[in-house]
């Protein structure tokens, strides 16, 4: 008797810790650098040449609302159901990662496919922006300016 009146406390406070961890990771409202909110435009290429030659130049429109949604397109896919992950940073400059989820392919003549990407932007206080984005372990680069 006593043994299970201890094995359920000890699962009780299990469970309240799981539910605290992961009500607190994932109910707090990440706050972003106020400039990364907008609408972004700009043409990115793949550091490879054999998929630069492939996919061609990649356009990109991101819409960064202020609810750290993100929208838009990357070159012929859609961007669904996506957000600004995470801060960064690099060398003493401050950034944040958007995770783009993918629909469909970024260009529908390549054999290329992924289901996300990554792009890294370090904004500051400035309207444009040069930087790296991740299709998978595929590394491209792009230069963004906000509309």
């Amino acid at each position: 008797m006593k043994a299970t009146r201890s094995m359920n406390k000890v699962k009780y406070t299990i469970t309240i810790i799981a539910v605290f961890f992961f009500t607190n990771c994932y109910s707090q409202n990440y706050i972003a650098n106020k400039n990364i909110y907008g609408k972004w435009v700009g043409k990115g290429k793949f550091n490879n040449t054999k998929i630069r030659a492939d996919v061609g130049d990649v356009d990109f429109i991101i819409n960064v609302n202020e609810d750290n949604i993100v929208s838009g397109t990357i070159g012929d896919a859609k961007i669904i159901d996506s957000k600004i992950m995470r801060h960064v940073t690099t060398s003493g400059k401050d950034g944040n990662t958007l995770k783009c989820k993918l629909e469909g392919k970024i260009n529908n003549n390549s054999k290329l496919k992924r289901k996300y990407m990554k792009i890294i932007m370090y904004v500051g206080d400035k309207n444009e922006v040069s930087t790296n984005f991740f299709y998978g372990r595929r590394i491209g680069g792009v230069i963004l300016k906000k509309e």
